[in-house]
């Protein structure tokens, strides 16, 4: 986020609106990751396998964000 949302400001998940794009981010060890997720009590998908070789998963945080979480393995 940029600056401060004035009073008027409203999220995307308050308008119910999908979000415009996601995020997607490298980690060392995206394993590690998704079960800390999960412990934690996040809103994950199960981790799988992308056709160019990335082990991945998704996170939707509180505000309705896509998160794309990647390790290279191949």
């Amino acid at each position: 986020m940029l600056g401060e949302g004035s009073d008027t400001f409203r999220s995307l998940r308050s308008l119910d609106v999908y979000p415009p794009a996601f995020i997607h981010t490298y980690v060392g060890n995206v394993d590690q990751l998704h079960e800390r997720a999960k412990a934690a009590g996040a809103d994950v998908t199960d981790l799988g396998t992308a056709p160019v070789g990335d082990r991945r998963f998704t996170a939707t945080d509180p505000e309705g964000q896509l998160w794309v979480f990647a390790q290279r393995v191949r």
